[in-house]
């Protein structure tokens, strides 16, 4: 593929990976309050500040905030009668902060003090059930009676493998793609260097999932999830990439000089790579429009709001997966990825273009694996979020792993006893 080609294709790249930072940063440009801040503003002022939670009835009614107002969030909402709102400060929440965004963009129009609580409840859950508040605040369940902020209770085991795979685990596979993607830059070889831009991704990915961990309670900067989930993003679609590029040249051997193509005895009579008879390419073209349906399914699943307070060790700790980051993962990548897919057939079908059309096809591979991943671990263990973190980062040391194993026994990278170090096998 051309410089200038590649080029373009990198600057389409970045601008859809791009659109969702914009997207968050114009959706949410209203005046905002975090979760610990309107509690103590309505802990200390409560006749000057009112808290309109705009959840449905029903998700009103099962649990609450003492003081608060209910008034669900419809097509008539810009309708309601709000005067007795006149002079306040308003605390607008809903269970994400999603919607409460455009509500309270209705309710500045109409001339309110609104701000919308970050988040959403399922902020207000970790920040009522952190110890310092100065005055706490009380939850109404179901028929009115007194309650506590969700939690889940944790054994020693899931406690021990949280801090195991967080602390133990996640750095050590997070310096070995470090380690990969320098042994995989210092080569020529185009498939090597495809695995080295792989870790590079993965590891400012980690990094960025790291420094929220480590520097922000609650987990909960925004921009730092976008850096670990788009790193993870763009490292399953330079995977995917390189593994396509070695599977064409040394197992199809397709396009590779001096050798016949290995779908050769299967297709009979060979019209040639790149003709409109070839085998290969029209089943190219068929797997592109199949995993474009496929891609599909995380668009039919819908967002959960999980927002439970634990302990590990003694350590107050809350796991929450905010819709937010689902929007991206099940929402934005099967979009992104139906895309992909569709654009690769259609390059193959019209123009035969195989190069251009590996790389679209490894871009929605990465957004389909993606995407799948999250919706599959999500959706597993929803109820129980400790096992979601404990398995993705044992999953993530096994795809690590698995490359350390390529490393050592095919890639010519790492010398045997009496063997000098090569690049690779010829013609990649």
């Amino acid at each position: 593929m051309s410089k200038r080609r590649m080029k373009i294709l990198w600057a389409i790249f970045c601008v859809l990976a791009a659109i969702p930072l914009v997207w968050n940063f114009f959706f949410f440009r209203v005046p905002v309050v975090k979760a610990k801040t309107a509690l103590e503003l309505l802990a200390g002022a409560a006749d000057r500040v009112a808290l309109l939670d705009i959840r449905s009835c029903a998700d009103y009614d099962s649990f609450r905030l003492i003081p608060s107002v209910n008034m669900p969030y419809d097509e008539k909402f810009a309708e309601k009668d709000f005067s007795g709102f006149r002079g306040k400060k308003i605390l607008v929440l809903c269970e994400s902060g999603l919607l409460s965004a455009p509500a309270v963009r209705i309710l500045i129009r109409k001339g309110f003090d609104a701000h919308n609580v970050r988040d959403g409840m399922a902020a207000v859950i970790p920040a009522a059930g952190r110890k310092g508040l100065s005055q706490p605040l009380g939850f109404l369940g179901p028929c009115g009676k007194p309650a506590s902020p969700p939690s889940l209770p944790l054994g020693a085991f899931p406690q021990n493998m949280q801090v195991f795979t967080g602390y133990g685990v996640k750095p050590l596979y997070t310096l070995f793609a470090l380690i990969l993607g320098i042994i995989f830059f210092r080569t020529k070889n185009e498939t090597h260097r495809l695995l080295g831009w792989a870790m590079a991704a993965f590891f400012v990915g980690e990094n960025g999932c790291a420094a929220n961990y480590t520097f922000f309670a609650d987990h909960d900067s925004h921009f730092l999830e976008y850096i670990h989930i788009t790193g993870m993003l763009f490292c399953f679609g330079f995977f995917a990439y390189a593994a396509s590029k070695g599977v064409k040249l040394h197992l199809l051997r397709y396009e590779r000089p001096g050798s016949p193509c290995a779908l050769r005895p299967l297709c009979g009579s060979c019209s040639g790579a790149g003709n409109p008879g070839c085998g290969l390419l029209n089943a190219f073209i068929f797997l592109g429009f199949a995993l474009a349906l496929c891609s599909l399914i995380p668009l039919f699943g819908r967002l959960w709001m999980v927002s439970l307070n634990s302990e590990i060790w003694g350590v107050f700790y809350n796991y929450s997966h905010p819709a937010l980051y689902q929007l991206f993962e099940i929402r934005y990548c099967p979009v992104l990825a139906f895309g992909f897919f569709i654009a690769a057939s259609v390059v193959i079908w019209k123009n035969r273009d195989m190069e251009l059309a590996q790389a679209l096809f490894a871009a929605g591979t990465g957004a389909m694996g993606f995407s799948f991943f999250r919706f599959m671990l999500f959706g597993v263990f929803r109820e129980t979020p400790v096992w979601f973190e404990v398995w993705e980062e044992l999953t993530e040391a096994v795809f690590i792993g698995a490359l350390v194993v390529y490393l050592r026994l095919f890639s010519g990278l790492w010398p045997r006893k009496g063997e000098k170090g090569k690049n690779s096998p010829a013609g990649d």
